[in-house]
C-alpha cells in the first residue's frame, strides 16, 4: 500500500466529512450548490482514483470486506451527486456522507487480501460490477428506510427532527424507484457476465453456489417490485420493506461470506 493510496483516500474521507456537514449546516461555501458539487468531485475522483488502479493492478487484485465497503461509498455518491441535480433535497444525502467517512478509510485500516495477479480483466471487472450493484441496493435501503420513518410520522400527525425539511414521500419514493431501476440493471449484469465467466472457464453455465442463488433471488425481488410498482402502484412502506429483504438477499452473497472469512475467522 503505497502513501498516494493512503493520501487519496485520506482526501476522500475529508471530502465525505464536508459533505455530511453541508447537507446538514449551513457554512458558506461548503452549502452552497458550486461546493457541494466540487466536494462530490473531490470524494469520488479521489476515491475512485485509489480503488481502480489497485483492482487492476498487474501485482494481483485486492477483494474483501473492506474494499467492498469503500465500494459502496463510491457508488452512493455518484448516485446522490446525481440525484442532487434532478431534485434540490436528496433524502439519504444527509445520513450516508458520515459513514463514509470510515468507509473510505477502510481499506487502510482494515487491509483486504491480495488476490492472484493472473485473474482476466473480464472477472475482475464481473466481481467489480457485483460490488456496485450492492452499492447501490445498499442506497434504496436507507432511502426506503427513512421513507418508512417519515411516512410513519406522518401518520401520527407529528413531523419530527428527523423528517422535517425532507421532499415529500411522492419524490422519495420515485428517487427510490430510480434507484431501484440502477440496481436491477447491474445484478442483471452481474448474474449475465458471471454465465459468461462459467463458460470460459469450462464450468457450468449456471453454478448454484450460495452467491447465484442469493444474488438470483435478490434479482427477482427487484423485478417483481419494478412490475408491481408499475401495474400494481405498489410503493412506501411495502416497497421499501421488499427492498430492504431483497438487499439481505444480496449481502448474503456478497459481503456475508467475505466478512466471515477476514474478520471473524481470520482467513
Amino acid at each position: 500500500m503505497n502513501q498516494f493510496y493512503v493520501f487519496l483516500c485520506s482526501l476522500a474521507s475529508i471530502g465525505y466529512f464536508l459533505l455530511g456537514l453541508s447537507f446538514n449546516v449551513r457554512i458558506p461555501f461548503i452549502s452552497s450548490h458550486l461546493g457541494k458539487h466540487f466536494l462530490f468531485a473531490l470524494s469520488v475522483i479521489c476515491l475512485g482514483s485509489a480503488l481502480l488502479p489497485e483492482w487492476f493492478s498487474d501485482s494481483g487484485m485486492q477483494f474483501g470486506f473492506s474494499i467492498a465497503i469503500a465500494w459502496m461509498f463510491w457508488l452512493a455518491s455518484v448516485l446522490i451527486w446525481v440525484e442532487i441535480t434532478i431534485t434540490p433535497e436528496s433524502l439519504s444525502a444527509r445520513y450516508i456522507f458520515f459513514p463514509a467517512v470510515l468507509g473510505a478509510v477502510l481499506p487502510i485500516l482494515l487491509p483486504s487480501p491480495v488476490l492472484e495477479a493472473d485473474l482476466s480483466f473480464f472477472f475482475r471487472f464481473h466481481i467489480l460490477i457485483a460490488m456496485l450493484a450492492y452499492s447501490s441496493f445498499a442506497l434504496a435501503v436507507a432511502q426506503g428506510s427513512i421513507m418508512m420513518a417519515h411516512e410513519a410520522s406522518l401518520r401520527k400527525l407529528k413531523q419530527k427532527r428527523i423528517t422535517s425539511g425532507m421532499p415529500s414521500l411522492l419524490e422519495m419514493d420515485t428517487s427510490l424507484v430510480r434507484i431501484l431501476f440502477v440496481s436491477f440493471t447491474l445484478i442483471s449484469a452481474t448474474l449475465a457476465s458471471g454465465i459468461v465467466i462459467n463458460h470460459e472457464v469450462g464450468k457450468n453455465f449456471i453454478e448454484l453456489d450460495h452467491k447465484t442463488i442469493f444474488a438470483f433471488a435478490a434479482w427477482v425481488i427487484v423485478l417483481i417490485l419494478l412490475v408491481g410498482r408499475m401495474y400494481f402502484g405498489w410503493r412506501g412502506r411495502f416497497a421499501a420493506r421488499l427492498t430492504i429483504i431483497g438487499f439481505i438477499f444480496l449481502l448474503f452473497a456478497y459481503i456475508g461470506t467475505q466478512f466471515v472469512l477476514e474478520v471473524l475467522l481470520d482467513r
